[in-house]
């Protein structure tokens, strides 16, 4: 199961990232193609360029820092 807020599962990032990666398609083709944003499609080249297909797995969404959350 993918997170419920990722455009793509895991499956079809690495589809996309192998148009660009392996393929040497342009990012902005590739997104169109894909229907999501250069940007998001920018981010996941540069994790699976420093990650690999372990870049591509699914993140939290939720902020990693909190400086406003009041100690337990």
């Amino acid at each position: 199961m993918h997170h419920r807020n990722a455009p793509l599962t895991v499956v079809g990032r690495q589809r996309a990232v192998a148009q660009v990666v392996d393929v040497g398609r342009p990012i902005a083709h590739v997104a169109a193609e894909f229907r999501i944003a250069r940007t998001t499609l920018s981010k996941w080249v540069g994790r699976f360029r420093e990650h690999g297909e372990a870049g591509l797995e699914d993140h939290s969404s939720a902020p990693a820092n909190r400086p406003t959350r009041l100690p337990i």
